[in-house]
């Protein structure tokens, strides 16, 4: 009906074809990450965040004109059938605590309703959300090929988990094997920062794995 009315038959059509086209094209990136193809590596993660921006300004066309076209009156609202599953079965679990069935049921109508009323506004957030959550980790992988750096989404969980991170991933490695080895890696940082000195992480990788050698050296 919201196709018809809007004249969004093309850009249901383009959706199918970049949603596809996004796929393939992050799915190379991924595969030739570990490989020796480090050009088309490149190129693939580009092409996947082009195709990933278009979707996303597409889709902002379509969820646009159906969270703002009104729900017919008539409209019977039926569940997606997983979201059914899931209903009964937590529900069941429920009835067999504390709830009495009649709380069950009304809180089962009030979710209906809440669904029915915003379902919309909720499928296009979820949507959008996972096509900017798609174009920014092609463009950050794009970007970190390109310069020969670590992604700023890796540089993120190295802070989360070590609390500190690296630019270089050769760095970025010796840190994090040190940090399992139980080494404080933020005395490696520069000063007033939370980067970590390349030169220092370096120097003390080394000196760990001469101690391993040392230890391991027949007598």
């Amino acid at each position: 009906m919201v196709s018809e009315k809007y004249n969004l038959q093309s850009n249901f059509k383009i959706r199918r074809f970049l949603d596809l086209s996004s796929f393939i094209t992050l799915f190379l990136g991924i595969t030739l990450k570990i490989t020796t193809f480090h050009f088309f590596c490149i190129l693939s993660f580009f092409f996947a965040s082009i195709f990933m921006f278009a979707k996303l300004v597409n889709s902002l066309i379509i969820e646009y004109h159906l969270i703002t076209e009104p729900i017919p009156a008539n409209f019977n609202f039926i569940l997606p059938k997983p979201l059914e599953r899931l209903t009964v079965l937590f529900m069941m679990r429920k009835a067999a605590t504390t709830l009495t069935p009649e709380a069950i049921q009304q809180g089962a109508q009030t979710a209906s309703n809440f669904y029915m009323k915003n379902s919309q506004l909720i499928n296009s957030s979820a949507k959008l959300l996972a096509s900017t959550g798609l174009l920014l980790l092609g463009a950050d992988e794009a970007r970190a090929l390109f310069v020969g750096e670590t992604t700023f989404i890796s540089r993120a969980g190295e802070i989360s988990r070590t609390g500190c991170y690296s630019r270089h991933n050769e760095t970025a490695l010796m840190a994090s094997s040190l940090s399992n080895e139980g080494v404080d890696v933020k005395e490696f940082c520069y000063p007033d920062s939370k980067e970590l000195n390349p030169r220092l992480v370096k120097k003390r990788f080394l000196s760990e794995v001469d101690d391993i050698n040392i230890e391991t050296r027949p007598k």
